[in-house]
């Protein structure tokens, strides 16, 4: 299998403490960044989209970024979800700067309401810095999406984050819906009814899975060098949740390292062999994927 897209954990470190985030339920020992070594095992010529999708982590914490952009093909999009908290408006600069040498890209930062709300969830942020780092980027030629998670601390101020949105130089915005919602961080109050994709796939009796990752390309790489199909399986490392991830992850560790095998070994092993036959009836897929849209709500 040719591979096409890669999805990169490339740190464990965050610097904000969002509640409903995976990153708080997991004790790191230690901060670990994936080392650059690892991606020379790639054929990099062939990814069209790279995708530092930060599950556990910050991504703009990865101190080798400049590097690794550097070590990828110019016509990889590369596509970056960020607190936007982290580093200096030069830092920011530079990396739009950086970006503009490939193909395409886009930094997705998360703006979830004005100062006054923002921080609520994403606890620890400076929301000021955000701003001023944002425009940093845009001025220097980088394209960015602005992301609204909606809860109902914040669903009154969509329309002034779309328009800061807009006067800061963002090209779109997302508005999308928690993982999950609890008493303290409380289910929008809007007309349209709001489900999370959890129950989205939970209440899908219809829909067969179709794992576009195995079938059309993809990895997950995390910050240790293990090699998964999505993000999801990656969470099987560390909670019992999804016992099916969890024991096929226990049973096969040894053989999915990057640092350890070859890509092709990896692609080849019982883990990879176990999926292909089976993804259709493992937990966390049917958990996440059974429904086939994320928790999106629209752009506009």
């Amino acid at each position: 299998m040719i591979i096409k897209n890669l999805e990169l954990e490339l740190t464990n470190r965050c610097n904000l403490k969002c509640p409903l985030c995976a990153h708080n339920s997991v004790k790191f020992e230690k901060s670990e960044n994936i080392d650059l070594s690892i991606f020379e095992k790639i054929d990099l010529t062939t990814i069209k989209n790279a995708d530092m999708c930060g599950v556990l982590s910050e991504p703009t914490l990865y101190p080798h970024m400049f590097q690794l952009i550097d070590m990828l093909d110019p016509n990889t999009y590369i596509k970056i979800s960020t607190n936007g908290t982290t580093n200096n408006t030069e830092w920011w600069s530079n990396i739009a700067k950086k970006l503009l040498l490939h193909r395409g890209s886009d930094v997705i930062f998360a703006i979830d309401g004005l100062e006054d709300t923002h921080s609520i969830y994403r606890i620890g942020a400076n929301f000021k810095k955000l701003i001023n780092n944002i425009k940093a980027f845009n001025l220097a030629g980088g394209k960015s999406t602005s992301q609204f998670i909606i809860f109902k601390h914040n669903q009154h101020q969509v329309e002034d984050v779309k328009r800061l949105s807009d006067d800061i130089g963002c090209k779109n915005m997302i508005i999308q819906t928690s993982s999950s919602y609890n008493e303290t961080f409380e289910r929008p109050d809007i007309n349209e009814p709001i489900k999370t994709w959890h129950e989205l796939c939970e209440s899908s009796d219809k829909m067969e899975i179709q794992c576009k990752h195995l079938l059309k390309g993809y990895i997950f790489i995390d910050f240790k060098g293990d090699i998964f199909p999505c993000c999801f399986l990656s969470l099987g490392k560390y909670s019992k949740v999804y016992m099916d991830s969890y024991n096929l992850y226990q049973n096969h560790k040894a053989d999915i390292n990057l640092y350890e095998k070859t890509l092709d070994e990896i692609l080849q092993s019982d883990y990879y062999t176990y999926l292909y036959e089976n993804y259709k009836n493992i937990d966390a897929c049917k958990s996440f994927c059974k429904f086939h849209h994320p928790n999106f709500i629209k752009e506009v």
